[in-house]
């Protein structure tokens, strides 16, 4: 799927766990209670994404774009976020970040 532009796509309750999804256009999508688990999410855009109970346990979205995401519900254990940019991201523990402003 490297490449695609999956921009606005309904993709709730999907499993992509362990899929590689980098290099794909996810903004907007809502992917909520979808399984992400192990999914390889670098460099991804999911900017303004719906990931309301998404489980991203194990992914890698280093360098990825959470920028207007709500991740108060996401599962975020193992999660690799190096590079990752917030801005106006709700974080888990319901703190607003707004550090990739």
């Amino acid at each position: 799927l490297t490449g695609v532009n999956l921009r606005g796509a309904d993709l709730r309750d999907m499993d992509f766990s362990m899929s590689n999804l980098r290099g794909i256009d996810l903004r907007e999508v809502d992917l909520s209670r979808a399984r992400l688990i192990g999914t390889n999410l670098a460099g991804v855009d999911l900017s303004r994404a719906n990931l309301t109970g998404v489980d991203l346990s194990g992914a890698d979205l280093s360098e990825a774009d959470l920028s207007e995401v709500d991740l108060s519900e996401v599962n975020l254990r193992g999660t690799n976020l190096t590079g990752t940019t917030f801005c106006k991201t709700t974080m888990p523990d319901g703190v607003i970040d707004n550090s990739g402003c």
